[in-house]
């Protein structure tokens, strides 16, 4: 029974990421060719912020709720607590995000209208994601819920785009239809709340200060993995440019959607392995998606250049050799997340697959920092940086299991 609860939310969770990897694939063309390669490089700029932001007002939920409601799903009314406590904690760092927003564009940003819409949508986003109950719904392994409101959202923002995106200067259309999609995802996310017998309550002092120590280490994590990660666009555009910022997002935005192929296997099982401590389906299950991931990858490599140009246009071709730096990366990434948070969860010591992100993160900043010291950033090189990043976590984190379960034994 259990398994089959596992295989049910693989085959959600492959739908909602299949239709993140079909929506990238519909619309980047689109978008690279309507807006160019700059008008390319600023959205995508934005939607790093987006991200960015995310991150942020998650604040470690999506790791360490799952986790603990998986736990503790019978008991409703103290699970309804707990979500009542992570959306005051969403609420109050939506504030300080607002708060920096604004600064930021008062003093430091083009003082343009142009550039003020952007980033109070990037806001208006920032918000509506921040609601999105996704680490509820995975951790009372029901997804079929999450694939409800995701799927909802991710053709939404297809038609949207594909209805009024028409013109060069159409950017700001382009967040206007991203934040429409979100909210109505996230609308249907909390209604859904309510649907599964559970309900949003005011937490007392001591589950919301429980709630939020438990998180900070996961959020720590998080916000080290978006150094090398969402962070890397916004470097790249800021220090050399929106047209290398369009090369490196290009290439990136590929390696996400294969990454979306991929992730519902950890994203199922990491709240089974957590809650039974079964660590052999995990092993079992890498293993044999292993073998496929490198062959398809490799494939791609080899065709990356016609990838580009079919996808992007003839503008990017130049995004090839990212695209190949991210294709190894994307085996790399693989064995690396599945051995993460699932693998030390198994064996009661997930707080290792933090302290492992964390090393990620100072290792990247570190690179970052010599990059730009040296004046040697630029897509290539970051990609080069982000793959030596991710190189180094598996290895740690290869190293780390090994050694417990040879000290279990």
């Amino acid at each position: 029974m259990a398994k089959n609860i596992v295989v049910e939310n693989i085959v959600f969770l492959t739908i909602i990421q299949f239709s993140n990897y079909l929506a990238p694939l519909l619309v980047l063309p689109l978008l690279s060719r309507t807006l160019g390669i700059e008008g390319f490089g600023l959205i995508m700029i934005a939607f790093s912020a987006c991200t960015l932001c995310y991150i942020l007002t998650d604040f470690g939920f999506n790791l360490s709720a799952p986790y603990w409601i998986a736990r503790n799903s019978i008991y409703k009314n103290r699970v309804s607590r707990v979500v009542g406590a992570v959306f005051l904690i969403k609420a109050a760092i939506l504030i300080v995000i607002g708060i920096v927003l604004t600064l930021y564009v008062l003093f430091f940003s083009a003082n343009t209208v142009h550039i003020k819409i952007i980033y109070s949508l990037i806001y208006c986003i920032a918000i509506v994601q921040a609601y999105q109950p996704v680490w509820f719904f995975q951790g009372i392994e029901k997804m079929k819920n999450v694939t409800m409101f995701m799927v909802t959202a991710k053709l939404s923002y297809l038609i949207f785009i594909f209805a009024f995106v028409k013109d060069k200067e159409d950017d700001i259309i382009v967040l206007f239809c991203f934040l429409a999609s979100n909210i109505m995802a996230t609308i249907i996310g909390v209604v859904l709340i309510w649907v599964s017998g559970y309900t949003v309550r005011m937490p007392n002092k001591k589950i919301f200060v429980d709630t939020f120590m438990s998180s900070t280490s996961f959020f720590l994590s998080r916000l080290a993995v978006g150094a090398y990660t969402s962070a890397s666009t916004l470097i790249v555009g800021s220090v050399s440019g929106v047209i290398q910022a369009g090369l490196y997002s290009s290439a990136e935005k590929l390696y996400q959607a294969g990454q979306n192929l991929t992730s519902p296997v950890s994203q199922a099982l990491y709240p089974y392995v957590a809650r039974t401590g079964n660590k052999n389906i995990l092993i079992k299950t890498t293993l044999v998606l292993l073998i496929p991931m490198i062959i398809g990858c490799s494939v791609c490599y080899i065709y990356a250049s016609d990838i580009i140009k079919l996808i992007y246009g003839a503008g990017f071709v130049d995004a090839q050799y990212v695209l190949k730096v991210f294709l190894i990366i994307s085996v790399v990434t693989f064995v690396s997340v599945n051995f993460g948070y699932p693998a030390f969860a198994a064996i009661g010591k997930i707080n290792i697959a933090n302290y492992t992100v964390m090393v990620g993160g100072a290792m990247q900043v570190f690179l970052l920092v010599i990059l730009f010291v040296t004046k040697n950033v630029s897509a290539m090189n970051v990609s080069l940086s982000v793959l030596a990043t991710e190189t180094i976590v598996l290895a740690i984190r290869i190293i780390f299991l090994m050694k417990l379960n040879m000290n279990r034994s």
